[in-house]
């Protein structure tokens, strides 16, 4: 049995809007991964916004579903262009696009906190997550206190 490949549209995972407007594959791409021996499944509408057809993703061998879990329940690899946190997502998905460092952090630091406690890593009251992206570099010693605000 091969590896099935899917691709979700993409949604704020929050409001359930539109959240971008490209796709994470193209229907020339599908043809691709279906020569190497993948299926592809592809929720319905996933690339309108971005100019793509459902009609032109099953020409070139995508199998078109209806909803997210649909893709979500087949797929093995999941393709988006931002990855979201979702709870649909599990150990049978992995995951591949953009995470959103830049996006809502309270989003990035929850799917942390899932992510770690799932396999069964606690993050408690003493440990700080700090990104890069948010934070200017400073030296810190032993013994020294620091207070940040959000």
């Amino acid at each position: 049995m091969g590896v099935t490949v899917g691709v979700l549209k993409e949604v704020c995972h929050t409001t359930g809007q539109p959240a971008e407007r490209r796709v994470a594959t193209v229907p020339r791409v599908v043809e691709a991964l279906r020569k190497l021996g993948a299926e592809v499944v592809i929720e319905s509408r996933a690339g309108e916004s971005a100019g793509f057809l459902d009609s032109e993703y099953e020409a070139r061998g995508a199998k078109i579903v209806a909803t997210a879990a649909e893709v979500l329940a087949t797929a093995q690899i999941v393709l988006m262009v931002r990855i979201g946190y979702s709870p649909a997502f599990d150990s049978r998905h992995t995951l591949i696009g953009f995470c959103d460092p830049l996006g809502d952090p309270r989003i990035a630091l929850t799917w942390l906190v899932n992510e770690l406690s799932r396999h069964g890593v606690p993050l408690s009251s003493d440990q700080v997550v700090i990104t890069g992206t948010c934070v200017k570099p400073m030296p810190i010693a032993v013994g020294d206190q620091i207070e940040a605000d959000f």
